[in-house]
C-alpha cells in the first residue's frame, strides 16, 4: 500500500530533510498516524531506500540517511544517489518542479475514527519514494501559499491532527477559516 503526501523539503549539503509522512486526512480519507512507523530504526538500518513512484522494479534513486518520528509526522533525511536518474530527480526537487513524496506500507494494524475514517495504529515501512502527484490534498495549497506569502508554519498547525485516546478529530472549523483566508489571498495574488 503506498500513502503520497505533500514532503517539506530542506537541503544542507546535498542532504535533505523531508516530511515523508503526516498524520492528516490523505485524499483516500485515510489516516496514518506518525507512531505508526515502529520500525523506522530497522527501515533505515536495513534497506532505506528512495524509489522513483513505488517502481519496485527499478534501482532506487536515493537512501535515507536518517529519521525522525515527531507528534504529527514521519521526517527523513534522504540523499539523491549519483546516477543520471537520480541527479534528474534531485534537479526537479531543487528547482521546485516536485515536493511530494509517498510512503509504501504494509499495514499491520487500524481503528476507525469517529467519522469512520481509517486510521493506521502500525504499519510495515518498506520504502520512501519521490512521486509527481500526492494524495494529501494539501499538497497543492501549500505549495500555492508559499508562493503568495502565506506562513507555511501557521498553515501547519492549522491542519495537523490532535491525537488523544487514540481518537483522531480534525479542527474542521479551523481548517474551513484557513482554507478561505488561503484561497483569498491566492486570488488577491492573482489579481496583482
Amino acid at each position: 500500500m503506498a500513502k503520497e503526501l505533500f514532503g517539506q523539503l530542506k537541503k544542507a549539503n546535498d542532504k535533505y530533510t523531508i516530511i515523508a509522512s503526516t498524520a492528516t486526512p490523505d485524499r483516500d480519507d485515510e489516516i496514518i498516524l506518525s507512531s505508526a512507523f515502529k520500525n523506522l530504526k530497522t527501515f533505515l538500518a536495513t534497506n532505506p531506500v528512495i524509489l522513483w513512484a513505488h517502481d519496485y522494479s527499478k534501482a532506487p534513486i536515493g537512501k535515507a540517511v536518517g529519521g525522525k518520528i515527531t507528534d504529527n509526522e514521519l521526517v527523513l533525511n534522504i540523499e539523491f544517489a549519483e546516477t543520471d536518474f537520480g541527479k534528474e530527480v534531485k534537479y526537479l526537487y531543487d528547482n521546485g518542479f516536485m515536493s511530494s513524496f509517498s510512503v509504501g506500507f504494509i499495514p499491520k494494524n487500524w481503528d476507525r475514527d469517529p467519522d469512520g475514517r481509517l486510521v493506521f495504529t502500525e504499519v510495515e515501512l518498506l520504502e520512501t519514494s519521490a512521486v509527481p502527484v500526492p494524495a494529501n490534498a494539501q499538497a497543492n495549497i501549500l505549495r500555492s501559499a508559499k508562493s503568495a506569502g502565506v506562513d507555511l508554519k501557521e498553515i501547519k498547525k492549522v491542519f495537523s491532527i490532535e491525537s488523544s485516546n487514540q481518537t483522531v478529530e480534525p479542527k474542521g472549523v479551523i481548517q474551513e477559516k484557513a482554507k478561505r483566508t488561503i484561497t483569498q489571498k491566492l486570488k488577491n495574488n492573482l489579481r496583482r
